[in-house]
Formats: C-alpha cells, structure tokens, sequence
C-alpha cells in the first residue's frame, strides 16, 4: 500500500466523527466553566511549506480558525446550529494558501452554545502532504495550549467583553506564555453523531450595515432607533472612556480599556435588534459615543427574504 493511501485511510479514521464521534480526542480548558470564550493554540514546525492541507474542527459549540493569525472560517456564528443544540459538528477547511514554509499556527476562538459545561469544546485534525508526497497528519492534544479569552456568556443569553484584557496576538506564534496552560484531554467512548456541515453550508454571514435613523437622550442614557427590527448586532464605536468604565449595549457590556478610539460589538451571540438603550455607570458620557451600527446577519439562503 502507498504512503498516500495509508494516510487517507488515517484521515477517514480520524474523521470517524463523519458517521459517528466514537473514540474522537477532545480537548478543553482544564479550568471548565459555564461561560468563558476560549483561545486555543498550537504551531506545528515542518520541513518546507505543505503543498496541500487541511484542517478540520469539530466543536459542541461555535469557533473561529485562524492559521498564521489570518481567518480561515470568514462566515460568522459557525457552525450552523439551532438554539440549546450542543450535538458535535465537524467543519473541513482547505488552508493551503494560508500555509508558511517552516513553522503554522492554527488557532481557535471558541464559545459554548449557550452558558452550561460540555468537556468536548474542540477536536481538530491537521493533514495535508508535504513537497515530496509525503503525507503528514495530527490532531490536536496536550502540547496544545489555551487561554480563557477576553469575552464571556453571560446567563441572560447576551456577552461581556473586558477590553482591558483584549490580546490582539492571541492567535500567534510568538503570543504571550503568561496566562496560557495545557489543555486537559478527553477521551469519551460514547457513539454520539457528529453532523458535517460544508464551510459554506447554511453559514451566517453579514450582509447589512447601516447607521441608526434617529436617537433620544433620556438623563446620560440614549436609545438608538433603526427604523424597523433586524437579526444581528450592535456595534458601537467610542472616543474618551474611561479605563475600566462599563457601558451597556442591549444585552452586551462592554468593560473600557480607556484608549483613544475603542469598539464594542457582539461576537458568539446574536439578537433582534430595533431600539437600541446604550447606558453605563457613572463615568459614562453620552458624548462618548461617536457611532452606533447595525450589523444584519442571516444564512446565506436566506438573506433575500431579509431585504
């Protein structure tokens, strides 16, 4: 048998979570929580750059993958997955063109479905072949490392973002050691179905953004109108918060890191928006608010219907 016919047959057993999640490698944060967004990790050194490679995630919740700090999965909220559905989805991106010659960093944003524990948070394969033809595999394990992100769930079904811990290199392979551990492994022999979903199948997608029609101040608080209700998010753009001041944006809170320009925007969660409160504690000015957008999100086949 060739190298290249032992390798798919490594890959379809690795991909066993197709038809069926049996014996799949499971990673997670060792500190498990309800509601924490987490950051994975791990660079793989090789000897050349890979002519072609893969990488596939299979998640209890949604993710975003990043290779070289450049975002493979560009749709949002993926995996497609209803509300309360924690069943294992699996995802297969081609990253070729992403690829380095000597060392990659794949990395992924993970949030859960909803605030509750689930230890199967991510399994990811990265396969490919090298120059020669030869053919390479791994799945992530314990040298992956992880980090609890800067944003978390919250109970309510909304987020919270801390920008005074944002880490815009999380995703590198020169990232910062501090705060980061080695994921706990878990191995579970249960035959739960894994669902395989195409990158661009039912994928979420932002198709809209636009400005709000009118604003009415009430005391240091303000409400934004769009005119009519849209499924997505709220971002807001601000000038002159305070370091640590928090500010309320219809279901996200947003803790300010204080610089000059600073945006606030949800991220793993998603709502129908029409008239927008935006209110904070008692360092917040109204004045701070120098842009308030709607970003309408919906499938990819149903975006006509939105219009």
């Amino acid at each position: 048998m060739s190298r290249w016919a032992m390798f798919l047959l490594l890959v379809v057993g690795w991909q066993g979570a197709v038809a069926q999640e049996f014996g799949t490698q499971w990673i997670c944060d060792p500190a498990l929580d309800d509601t924490s967004q987490v950051w994975f990790r791990h660079t793989y050194v090789s000897r050349g750059r890979p002519v072609q490679a893969f990488v596939t995630v299979e998640s209890t919740g949604f993710f975003d993958l990043f290779v070289n700090q450049r975002n493979v999965s560009t749709r949002v909220l993926i995996p497609c997955r209803r509300f309360f559905d924690d069943r294992p989805i699996a995802i297969t991106y081609d990253i070729s063109r992403f690829l380095q010659r000597d060392s990659n960093t794949i990395a992924v944003w993970y949030s859960p479905a909803w605030p509750h524990r689930n230890t199967r948070q991510l399994a990811v394969s990265y396969y490919g072949r090298l120059r020669n033809g030869t053919p390479f595999a791994f799945r992530a394990g314990e040298d992956w490392l992880c980090s609890k992100s800067n944003r978390w769930l919250t109970m309510a079904g909304g987020e919270t973002i801390d920008g005074t811990r944002k880490c815009p290199k999380w995703n590198a392979a020169d990232a910062p050691v501090v705060g980061w551990t080695n994921v706990a492994v878990v191995s579970l022999g249960d035959s739960t179905p894994t669902t395989v979903q195409g990158a661009d199948e039912e994928a979420e997608k932002v198709y809209k953004i636009r400005q709000q029609q009118s604003f009415d101040v009430v005391g240091d608080s303000v409400y934004y109108d769009f005119g009519k209700p849209f499924r997505g998010w709220i971002r807001v753009t601000l000038r002159g918060a305070k370091a640590g001041e928090r500010i309320s944006i219809d279901g996200l809170t947003y803790i300010c890191n204080g610089e000059i320009d600073e945006q606030a925007c949800q991220k793993f969660t998603i709502a129908v928006h029409r008239r927008v409160l935006i209110c904070g504690d008692s360092d917040f000015r109204r004045e701070q608010i120098q842009k308030v957008e709607a970003i309408e999100i919906a499938p990819e086949q149903c975006r006509s219907y939105f219009r």
